[in-house]
């Protein structure tokens, strides 16, 4: 007999999981989509994604797209 899927708990880039675009992260309070994310936890309560500017502009720190580090409460969904 297979076990059933255990819900995602955490999830970043390039695995794990290795379907990562597969995955829609919410906010677990508002239900709404998060985007921009390359890495979140939801056992701790974090993630990090891409940051932007007022404009909707990638912000650049040195060679590459900055990030920024949210606390919350989130839930990965499959899509």
């Amino acid at each position: 007999m297979t076990e059933p899927l255990k819900p995602l708990r955490y999830a970043t880039v390039g695995g794990p999981p290795h379907d990562w675009q597969g995955l829609l992260i919410l906010d677990a309070v508002t239900g709404e989509a998060v985007h921009e994310v390359v890495e979140v936890n939801c056992d701790e309560g974090w993630l990090i994604r891409l940051a932007k500017d007022a404009d909707g502009k990638y912000l650049i720190d040195g060679d590459r797209v900055a990030t920024e580090r949210i606390s919350g409460q989130f839930l990965i969904v499959r899509r």
